[in-house]
């Protein structure tokens, strides 16, 4: 009774994923020869002392002393009973608060901890490796047992069929749905020379639905046809296999074409960032192919999870993938980073952009390649260790960039459709002025167009835009923080929250000193073009008002600008 008692505890430990299995295997083969090496109940003794007697057998006492605080410190209960059925030995796991003052590392500096996660990560994976090879035995055992007709080509055949049914139905979509259907809504929409977000986004998005539907109509499709032709269907394995083939390729195809909506690589009137054909196309191809690998691997990654495959398949072969996507998204970068930084820049010079412009455009690259770097080492000892993992590398870039592109985008729309009568008065205006031009200006016309125009650098709407830049950076740094930080630790930290008090002041500060300051810009343009020119002889009071004026009206913008300091 006792050596199935001790066996069957030997049994949990080896269930325990934080302890190596041949530790494990180790301690219940101990735990029977503790049994046959037990003394008589008469004189029996705590199993934690033994070993401090000074016979030949205390090198062995002190082993299976040691071996049974590994199994207390994994979290094992131990119970030890006699012949009789008389309790002998009990624990249970330790305490935490004395683990943590036995702990050797709780007064270590940072430093020293991480050197000692170094070492602890290079073990596990040292161990990791020699496993592997009886880890592949062990898959192929496990897909073999999981498998209804115990062969794994049944997972080949699926993943065959299911590919092939979906081609059915992309054929079906590039045949009957895009040419007869999509066709006559989308194609009437299109303009020659649309103008602005207020124009070229709702064609964007309508295209964009058009194409998720497109991609719903194939998985429909291809679920019909393998409801009808795959074969066990009713097994577990098989539908899950099924689901995540189907769900690979619907988020696949939805990334392509959220790219093509933001890059409009084959309909350049509706491109908004400043990109040649050229560039657009190459950009979009390296994105929608790496999107569609990125997707795929983590996916398939997912799969040998739920399967329940061996940890350590799972851990190298999820690593593995998600090193090629990082070299690939590398890569996209430096083959495509002329071309996004002008397209940052608007298509402007270097000496034409503000300094943050010019500063982002060179520092983005760096930033992103750094992150990528960062997240797959975080990703790599979360893995090793069997820690929780955090998020995809790729999965945090993406989060963040179309946080930054949805908001901006939107805000940018509706700005541009509050501002929409201004823009036809501009835009008449322009057509007006070679005619205004051949009549000839005098000097008082030409310096209120020079005032006009020197005013229409800093309009509320450029306030706006520069407010819904401002909005987008903050919406991706949120969305990247919450990625992170799911459990809210940040969120929650004192300092952190001060912090955010802190850039919301300046936020709303910095929004409402230029707001005040185009105001009194304004009126310093109206008050010098609306003041009656001096003849010779005059006293010139209407021009001394205005004069007056225009210099009363920068010592209150300066008294506004100390207030909001203050």
């Amino acid at each position: 009774m006792c050596a199935i008692v001790l066996y069957g505890f030997g049994q949990i430990a080896l269930k325990d994923q934080k302890m190596p299995q041949f530790l494990a295997r180790l301690l219940c083969i101990s735990f029977l020869s503790l049994v046959l090496w037990l003394p008589h109940p008469a004189d029996a003794q705590s199993v934690l002392s033994l070993g401090s007697g000074g016979d030949d057998t205390s090198t062995e006492n002190t082993a299976i002393s040691d071996a049974l605080k590994q199994l207390r410190e994994n979290g094992a209960g131990i119970i030890v009973v006699d012949a009789e059925g008389n309790v002998v030995v009990t624990g249970g796991p330790p305490d935490p608060n004395t683990a943590a003052e036995e702990d050797p590392m709780a007064g270590a500096s940072s430093m020293m901890k991480a050197q000692s996660e170094v070492q602890a990560f290079n073990k596990r994976l040292n161990e990791r490796l020699e496993a592997l090879p009886y880890s592949i035995y062990e898959v192929q055992w496990i897909l073999t047992d999981t498998s209804p007709n115990d062969k794994i080509s049944v997972y080949l055949w699926t993943l065959g069929y299911v590919v092939f049914f979906l081609l059915v139905g992309r054929v079906f979509i590039r045949r009957v749905y895009g040419p007869h259907l999509a066709a006559r809504f989308v194609i009437p929409r299109i303009m020659e020379a649309p103008q602005g977000y207020r124009e070229k986004m709702p064609f964007l998005f309508y295209r964009f639905f058009a194409g998720v539907l497109g991609t719903l109509i194939a998985v429909v499709i291809a679920v019909i046809l393998s409801l009808i032709f795959v074969p066990h269907l009713d097994d577990l394995s098989i539908q899950l296999t099924i689901t995540s083939i189907l769900a690979a390729f619907a988020m696949s195809r939805v990334a392509a074409d959220l790219w093509r909506m933001m890059l409009s690589p084959f309909l350049s009137q509706y491109r908004i960032p400043v990109f040649s054909d050229r560039d657009s196309k190459r950009l979009y191809i390296w994105a929608a192919v790496l999107a569609s690998y990125n997707i795929t691997a983590i996916i398939f990654s997912a799969w040998i999870s739920d399967f329940g495959l061996n940890y350590n398949v799972y851990a190298l072969l999820y690593g593995s993938l998600t090193l090629v996507g990082i070299f690939g998204n590398i890569l996209m970068i430096l083959v495509n980073g002329v071309a996004i930084s002008n397209a940052i820049r608007g298509g402007r010079p270097k000496a034409e952009v503000s300094w943050f412009l010019r500063v982002l455009s060179l520092a983005w690259a760096p930033l992103i390649i750094g992150y990528f770097v960062f997240s797959w080492l975080e990703l790599s000892f979360d893995l090793v260790l069997e820690a929780p993992t955090s998020i995809p590398p790729i999965a945090g870039v993406y989060a963040t960039f179309m946080s930054i592109i949805v908001v901006y985008g939107i805000i940018n729309y509706l700005i541009e459709s509050y501002f929409a009568r201004t823009h036809d008065v501009r835009r008449l205006n322009e057509e007006l002025a070679p005619a205004e031009a051949e009549e000839g200006l005098d000097d008082n016309d030409f310096h209120a167009e020079m005032a006009e125009r020197t005013y229409s650098i800093m309009t509320y709407e450029e306030l706006a835009r520069r407010v819904s830049g401002i909005l987008a950076f903050v919406a991706g740094t949120y969305a990247l923080i919450r990625i992170w930080d799911g459990d809210g630790v940040l969120l929650s930290n004192d300092m952190f929250d001060r912090t955010l008090d802190v850039v919301a002041i300046l936020f709303i500060g910095y929004i409402i000193y230029h707001f005040f300051r185009i105001w009194i810009d304004s009126k310093i343009a109206e008050e010098i073009n609306d003041a009656p020119a001096a003849e010779l002889g005059d006293e010139g009071g209407g021009a001394s008002s205005a004069s007056r004026l225009a210099t009363l009206l920068p010592l209150f913008r300066g008294a506004i600008l100390a207030i909001v300091v203050v």
